[in-house]
């Protein structure tokens, strides 16, 4: 039976990944199988992913936090074409308490 407290965030848990594109066997079939430049990990699981596109007329930058676990059977989906490794879930809000994480991620911001 799950708790309905939401759980503290510990800071130390929580990274934002400041190094250049890290892939993994899945990266070109599912966008959470990456980790990009300030995107956010916690207990090394992407939280937060970022997308950004850049033209000639302007900048696109869209962020993404996982509410819930949505990608159970995606490598199923994938089938024929996954790669061997196993897939990654990403981390979710869903157990966690909003304000604590957001404290949290001030204390892991330069």
């Amino acid at each position: 039976l799950r708790s309905m407290m939401p759980s503290v965030v510990d800071a130390d848990l929580l990274e934002v990944h400041r190094g250049g594109m890290l892939e993994s066997a899945w990266s070109e079939l599912v966008c959470f199988a990456g980790i990009g430049p300030g995107e956010v990990l916690l207990g090394g699981r992407k939280l937060v992913g970022l997308s950004q596109r850049r033209t000639r007329p302007g900048l696109r930058l869209q962020g993404l936090v996982y509410r819930s676990p949505s990608t159970a059977g995606i490598a199923d989906l994938l089938r024929g074409d996954h790669p061997d490794d196993e897939l990654v879930e990403p981390a979710t809000i869903a157990d966690l308490d909003p304000s604590s994480l957001a404290n949290a991620l001030a204390v892991r911001l330069p």
